[in-house]
Formats: structure tokens, sequence, C-alpha cells
């Protein structure tokens, strides 16, 4: 007698691509021990960042920067989508090793896409790897404060 795992099976939510049990269509699926929950997640999250992107502001012509409040009192400007970034490297490492970034677009409300936990309420930039593609939020106040802009 030999064992076969369970069948999973996929459909579309939205733009994100959702994983299930076949037998069961559930994310996490206690009667054939399947746990979908954290990739899907990270699918949703995948997708909404991505519906940022192309609905940025600057991604359609003209960019107006906003000012951004910040936890100091004293606003940023906006950077522009399409802005290069990459973490200062404080190392004295020639070239820097930090890799490559630019900013995809500005979510001037922290908690609207799952990093409550990280950022709280603070505009957070989606920041998208040059390498890899992956994208990930980080607070606007810090970023103007920790990374190295190269161009605008």
């Amino acid at each position: 007698m030999s064992f076969s795992y369970p069948e999973s099976t996929t459909y579309m939510e939205g733009e994100a691509e959702i994983s299930i049990c076949a037998l069961h269509s559930l994310e996490l699926c206690h009667k054939c021990c399947m746990d979908f929950t954290d990739m899907n997640m990270r699918m949703r999250k995948d997708a909404k960042f991505a519906e940022m992107e192309r609905d940025a502001p600057g991604a359609r012509g003209s960019f107006q920067p906003r000012s951004i409040p910040t936890t100091l009192g004293k606003p940023l400007v906006e950077l522009a989508p399409g802005t290069r970034v990459r973490m200062l490297d404080r190392s004295g490492r020639v070239p820097p090793q930090h890799e490559m970034c630019t900013i995809v677009a500005t979510n001037m409300f922290g908690t609207e896409y799952g990093d409550q936990e990280l950022h709280g309420n603070l505009p957070c930039y989606i920041v998208k790897m040059d390498k890899d593609g992956e994208r990930f939020s980080y607070p606007c106040e810090d970023l103007h404060d920790e990374w190295e802009i190269l161009d605008q």
C-alpha cells in the first residue's frame, strides 16, 4: 500500500493565484493536513503591491509630490515612482554591497496592506528590489533617513 499526498488546486482571486486543497476547497484543511495560509497571504500581498505599482500617480504620466507626515512633525516631500534608492552602506566597502531598489508607489496608510504589525499607521513606500523583483513596504520617514537616494 502506498501513500499519496492529497491534491491541491488553485483559483484566481483578483490577480492573486490562491492555493486550496482540492477535496475540501480550504486554505487550511485539517483533514488533508494542508496549510496554504502563509503562501496565499504572500500572493495576495504581492498582487496588491503590483496593483499599487500599476496605479501609482507617476506611473501614468505627471507626478505631483505630496507632503508626507512624520512622527517628528516636519513633513517630507514624496519621492516619485521610479526613484532609485539603496540602503546606506556604512562599512566603507567599495562598491557598496547593498542592493539597488526602485520606489514603485507610496502607501499613505501603512495598515492597508498587512504591515500594521511592522509599521503601524506610518506612510510607507512600496519598494521593489532590482535583483529579484520582490516588493516590500518601508516607512517613508526611515527611508529618507537611512537610505541613499540615487536619482529623482
